[in-house]
């Protein structure tokens, strides 16, 4: 069955408000953001315009932290990461050694390749 026109319209004036606010009758607000910063504030129509124009007119990269975990030997050295793919079985077994040790997978992997390669 055709839909009538009054349901029609309704539905398209619903459409039209979604993502606003009445405070009073009558009156509209826009609607909250909907994008949230990583500490969880929102994010508003003022802060992202500070941040782009913050951003238009370019960080100083020399004063930037690095990002990433520090190095395996201490000071700013670089640790290079390295990928490995094992069978399931021998993955739970490294896991479960480390768990009994105290240790994570990657230490005892980096122990047993520097017993390897020495």
């Amino acid at each position: 069955m055709p839909e009538s026109t009054s349901s029609r319209s309704s539905r398209s004036s619903r459409r039209a408000t979604r993502g606003t606010r009445r405070t009073r009758p009558g009156r509209r607000t826009s609607s909250p953001p909907v994008a949230v910063a990583k500490s969880g504030a929102p994010i508003t129509e003022e802060l992202a315009e500070r941040l782009a124009t913050e951003a238009e007119a370019g960080y100083d990269l020399s004063r930037g932290q690095r990002i990433g975990r520090k190095s395996l030997r201490g000071g700013s050295g670089r640790s290079p990461r390295l990928n490995v793919r094992t069978p399931v079985d021998l993955y739970e077994k490294a896991l479960a050694k480390a768990t009994r040790e105290g240790k994570t997978v990657s230490q005892l992997a980096r122990e047993a390749l520097e017993k390897y390669v020495e």
